[in-house]
């Protein structure tokens, strides 16, 4: 293999007896272009996890994979504990589950979670949610395509068959609000109104103050009051 005519530079050559990156620098300096060796980083494959005692296959920003998806969901402060790769497959843990899972306590996926904090597997050559194969294994195939696998703990990691229904999007909202799990009133962050204000604003309305003036006392949209004044948002606050 022909070579780089630069004295320390043994990369492939390119043109003009150069290897790619010095025929760059020729071409942006002229013909007394920077000759000195080209320091040439590993590629990520050669690398490592720059985390002390890791020693997995390097992703992006010095971690692996596992310990990169630590610090996107913690920050810099995350676990910077050594990744424990489990030897069983998605499927393999799937299969356990369903032999050994009481309705106790969650069981949470180990494996490639997605930013949500949903477990994935992969069967058959097809990704999928692990809660959703373990709602399947365990329950049947869903109703309909619309039907999602539900969770009765709130875990989204948890793949406890004990823990997972077969329902629509309709039914897991509504179960959502029975269980006062939805983001409403302050807690939503979308909210531009307290519950102090709103229970004043009630008192207004009750004297015979007009929608507009109180939503450009308030800062809010006319309809914002109104769906108030009918009873249709913030029910919760009395």
């Amino acid at each position: 293999m022909r070579t780089c005519t630069v004295e320390g530079c043994d990369a492939e050559h390119k043109g003009h007896g150069l290897c790619y990156q010095h025929l760059w620098r020729m071409k942006r300096q002229g013909p007394d272009f920077d000759r000195s060796p080209i320091k040439r980083a590993p590629h990520r494959h050669q690398t490592v996890c720059s985390i002390e005692g890791c020693g997995l296959p390097h992703k992006t920003r010095g971690y692996c994979a596992g310990h990169y998806t630590r610090w996107q969901r913690q920050g810099e402060d995350f676990d910077c504990s050594p990744i424990v790769r489990s030897e069983k497959t998605g499927d393999d843990l799937i299969a356990q589950s369903l032999r050994e899972a009481t309705p106790e306590k969650c069981i949470e996926w180990p494996l490639l979670r997605n930013r949500q904090g949903y477990g994935e597997v992969t069967i058959n050559s097809k990704k999928t949610s692990a809660h959703r194969e373990a709602c399947r294994r365990a329950h049947g195939p869903p109703p309909s395509p619309k039907h999602h696998a539900c969770h009765s703990c709130d875990n989204p990691c948890c793949y406890n068959y004990h823990h997972l229904r077969w329902d629509t999007a309709k039914g897991n909202v509504a179960d959502r609000s029975i269980r006062g799990r939805g983001l409403k009133g302050e807690t939503h962050h979308k909210a531009k109104l307290t519950e102090v204000q709103v229970r004043d604003i009630r008192r207004r309305l009750a004297t015979g103050e007009t929608c507009q003036a109180l939503a450009d006392d308030y800062g809010v949209q006319n309809g914002t009051i109104w769906f108030i004044a009918k009873g249709l948002h913030w029910k919760h606050v009395a």
